[in-house]
């Protein structure tokens, strides 16, 4: 815990009277990955989906980390900083997850850092508080996944969503930083953040359903973090045959639910019979006028068929924000 980050923040004033429209997210309780050192860039390529040697201190990559099995046990953004690579997700990646990656560590020369000492992750959201962020650091990042970094040690990152990035930086830096932010933006809980990735069809994995589907069925191809052209890595013999023998038979699909309660890994059933399962919630988050919005990964055949919830509330899929099976991401460089 960066004991400095939270003393700060839990002093830290709200600003009453006007209302600021935009959003800002403290992400430290969501942790992170950092991985340092001489064989810090080996080591991420034999274990992530997509080629580390494209990932950059000025170009994040959106990519995974697969069990043996070749499920997905996180996802997450990656880019270059300093002797090493930062790893962020929209939920927590835990003690647990971190431990399982340090035993193919062996006689790498690299150190894995859960805690990201020293340092804090934000998020924004909204065109007031980028415009504020604008001002600090300069022109911003275009394109999704590009970063910027200033001498300050600030990294920004452009994300998925409507004027929406991610900060990461030096505890100092950020003391300085999040007093200009908050003069726009309102305290949002770190939780809330998943919903941008929701939203726009990023599959946000949490402990609930680690290690149970393949990266393809959670569309991970599409967003383009999987490259088929780089070496072995974890899982990587499994993830490549369902690409090269056919397609899988489930996908991730959103949805949008009136329900008094969701959860991942809750079960979707066919209304026309009630005991079939059909598909599983990957992540769900409240929306501002308190509906669920949620991903949910089903069968590719009942995908389009009535569905509901183990509650009897229905469940309309949709199809996410890029096309299926393209091959390529619409959005991602």
């Amino acid at each position: 815990m960066n004991i400095e980050w939270q003393s700060f923040i839990g002093s830290a004033q709200d600003r009453p009277g006007r209302p600021r429209p935009d959003k800002l997210f403290d992400l430290s309780p969501l942790g992170g990955l950092r991985i340092q050192g001489k064989d810090a860039a080996s080591f991420a390529q034999g274990q992530f989906t997509n080629d580390i040697e494209a990932s950059t201190h000025k170009r994040a990559q959106l990519s995974a980390w697969c069990s043996p099995k070749g499920r997905v046990l996180m996802s997450f953004w990656i880019y270059a900083r300093d002797d090493g690579f930062v790893l962020s997700s929209a939920v927590p990646i835990t003690e647990t997850l971190s431990n399982r990656l340090k035993l193919y560590v062996l006689r790498a020369k690299v150190d894995i850092d859960n805690e990201l000492k020293g340092h804090v992750r934000l998020g924004c959201e909204g065109a007031l508080v980028s415009a504020r962020l604008e001002d600090y650091a300069g022109p911003l990042p275009i394109r999704i996944g590009e970063v910027t970094q200033t001498p300050e040690g600030l990294s920004i990152m452009r994300t998925f969503g409507e004027e929406r990035f991610e900060l990461f930086a030096p505890t100092a830096t950020m003391t300085t930083v999040w007093p200009m932010l908050s003069e726009v933006a309102a305290l949002q809980p770190a939780s809330a953040w998943a919903l941008g990735d929701i939203e726009n069809g990023v599959p946000v994995v949490g402990a609930e359903v680690t290690d149970e589907y393949l990266p393809q069925m959670l569309n991970l191809m599409e967003l383009g973090a999987i490259s088929l052209e780089k070496g072995c890595y974890v899982g990587q013999e499994i993830v490549a045959r369902a690409h090269y023998r056919g397609k899988v038979k489930r996908r991730m699909y959103m949805a949008a639910i009136d329900t008094p309660m969701l959860n991942a890994g809750d079960e979707v059933l066919s209304k026309d019979d009630e005991a079939r399962v059909v598909g599983r919630v990957l992540a769900a988050a409240t929306d501002s006028d308190g509906r669920y919005r949620a991903q949910v990964v089903l069968n590719v055949t009942d995908a389009g068929t009535d569905l509901q919830l183990t509650t009897g509330d229905t469940l309309n899929a949709r199809q996410p924000p890029y096309d299926l099976d393209s091959g390529d991401s619409p959005t991602v460089p």
